[in-house]
């Protein structure tokens, strides 16, 4: 096949591949001014979901690149230039984060979509957003003038960098200058900071702050593992591709293969481990404003797995396990259809579980009282207990002792009794 034969063809994919992205994309458009008009968040929180996808593999594919210049590595140059490409989406996801960016300035409610931007949103179990001892504490840098300048700064430096590693790149081929990858280089040592930290703040402000109440300081690297697997798995099954098609036909070798699914296989375990520290620190520690973002991701109100229990298998099978082995046996397609089948698994796992602004006061309600409703002898709706908390109960479930000056009720919003002294609360 000709080379116009070979540029005729990727436009017609290209131009079939726009066509139904802008579908979807109006059709999730309208979801999101039905959203808008009646309130819902839950357009909103699909169309994050789908933003945290692409925006995960555009920023490991960043991280790749910067990584291939700062060493000079030579055996990546051909598939860099896939890397170059899914760069250039940074301008494109900047745009369709507008709709997001505008809730909290033009919505009649601010906290639509992240609830810490409304003050007079209520909060599962205990008062509003505005009495929240943890908000209020955390207002400095959680506010909405910050949190837009904060978004503003986030996609300038990754669209400013991968500008012009993409420029000096495209003008290597076209002159050959070396200077151009001198720079690449430089820019790239520079780079790796400034994105890293960028990711890190993206990934708190976007996706952690949908549960602000949670603490957890592996969060920033936990988010970059999962763009790294994201975008070899994308790597893998665009070189498989192309190479079918002709495209890398006797460029692309199978040693390239090889040392992707050798990377593969490093940060698939790389994700596992922080992925495994972070929950066996949170459960060794047992601090109920750190636990209940696990608690709400396996169990019902009524101590049974919910369905997200299924998603947490799914990702440890089929995100991990499954391109684990696939990776020892170098079978790519295996390596890069699971991993990125199970990436936006991951991505709403992090990011979407069923009550996702249940706060450690409810669940300390929701494991320590019964089952109450409004008649005890029927079957109605399930509502949160009122009675007195046995503070007993209260130590065992989160071993704090009772006599430590830092064990108040009031470290819950609406709670202003020291138990340290008394024998039940009431919050």
């Amino acid at each position: 096949m000709s080379s116009d034969a070979y540029h005729a063809q990727a436009n017609k994919v290209g131009s079939i591949a726009l066509i139904i992205g802008l579908i979807f994309t109006a059709i999730a458009a309208f979801g999101l001014f039905q959203g808008w008009t009646t309130g819902d968040a839950r357009p909103f929180m699909g169309w994050l979901l789908g933003l945290g996808f692409w925006m995960s593999i555009a920023i490991g594919m960043t991280f790749l690149t910067l990584i291939w210049y700062v060493f000079y590595a030579r055996w990546p140059v051909i598939i860099r230039r896939q890397c170059e490409h899914g760069m250039a989406a940074f301008p494109w996801l900047l745009l369709l984060f507008l709709p997001l960016l505008a809730i909290p300035f033009f919505h009649e409610n601010p906290g639509l979509l992240w609830k810490w931007m409304n003050g007079l949103n209520e909060l599962p179990g205990h008062g509003t957003v505005g009495e929240d001892a943890i908000a209020l504490w955390k207002q400095p840098y959680l506010n909405i003038e910050f949190f837009a300048i904060r978004a503003v700064a986030i996609f300038g430096v990754f669209i400013v960098i991968t500008g012009l590693l993409r420029k000096w790149s495209f003008d290597t081929d076209k002159t050959g200058d070396i200077n151009n990858t001198t720079k690449a280089h430089a820019l790239s040592a520079v780079g790796l900071f400034l994105c890293a930290i960028a990711m890190t703040l993206g990934a708190i402000d976007w996706f952690k702050s949908l549960e602000y109440h949670w603490f957890s300081t592996m969060y920033g690297v936990w988010f970059f593992a999962a763009c790294i697997r994201a975008a070899l798995a994308t790597l893998i099954i665009l070189t498989v591709i192309l190479a079918a098609k002709g495209y890398l036909k006797g460029i692309l070798k199978q040693a390239h293969r090889y040392d992707i699914s050798c990377m593969m296989l490093a940060f698939t375990i790389f994700w596992a481990y922080i992925s495994f520290s972070q929950y066996f620190l949170i459960y060794s520690a047992n601090i109920p404003e750190e636990t209940f973002w696990y608690n709400i991701r396996e169990k019902n109100f009524d101590g049974t797995s919910n369905s997200w229990w299924g998603i947490s298998m799914a990702l440890i099978f089929g995100h991990f396990l499954t391109p684990q082995c696939g990776s020892t046996d170098h079978s790519e397609r295996t390596i890069g259809c699971c991993t990125s089948s199970t990436q936006f698994l991951r991505q709403a796992h992090a990011v979407s579980p069923p009550d996702r602004f249940l706060t450690p006061m409810a669940i300390l309600q929701l494991t320590s009282s019964k089952k109450v409703s409004s008649d005890s002898n029927d079957d109605s709706p399930t509502r949160w207990d009122s009675r007195p908390l046995d503070v007993d109960r209260c130590v065992q479930l989160f071993s704090r002792p009772v006599n430590s000056d830092d064990f108040r009720c009031d470290y819950w919003p609406r709670c202003n009794h020291d138990i340290t002294s008394a024998t039940t609360i009431n919050c």
